[in-house]
């Protein structure tokens, strides 16, 4: 079973305090992360097979994938530890919406994800990736979203 992230990213860039993932009714272990981060890789690899058949379990990925795998599995446990979707977990239920929305496109065609070719397809204009930069990641430092000029680093 693949795994594009590992708990040490996750607690890093999911967008939820660790400690509120250790305490209270229904605690997260890291062996739970772990679990939820290889259900979410599958969810991935199953809709990219889609596309991709012969390029699944991907063998090299980018924070793209990380960041989705991660995004997709914090809403897990955003339910697990009883995040409201629209209070507390309004961010991660965003965010993960996004990164589902971005590999239903990904099954349909309509987006590519970097590094694979459809055989016999070619890819469309090109990559976009989601415009979120995933729960937790601050790029205020970067200067992000950039001003003026294309939209984004995937523009």
């Amino acid at each position: 079973m693949s795994q594009y992230a590992s708990a040490d990213e996750f607690y890093a860039d999911c967008g939820i305090p660790r400690a509120r993932l250790e305490q209270g009714r229904n605690p997260v272990t890291p062996d739970d992360i772990e679990r939820y981060l290889r259900a979410a890789s599958g969810l991935l690899d199953s809709k990219v097979a889609m596309k991709y058949a012969d390029q699944v379990p991907l063998q090299q990925w980018d924070d793209t994938v990380r960041l989705c795998v991660i995004g997709i599995a914090a809403w897990v446990v955003g339910n697990r530890i009883g995040l409201n979707p629209n209070e507390d977990g309004k961010a991660v239920k965003e965010t993960a919406d996004v990164w589902l929305s971005w590999l239903e496109k990904i099954r349909k065609g309509e987006a590519v994800l970097m590094g694979l070719s459809p055989t016999g397809i070619a890819p469309k204009k090109d990559f976009r990736a989601p415009d979120v930069a995933g729960p937790g990641l601050d790029l205020s430092a970067c200067n992000w979203p950039p001003k003026g000029g294309r939209e984004g680093f995937w523009g």
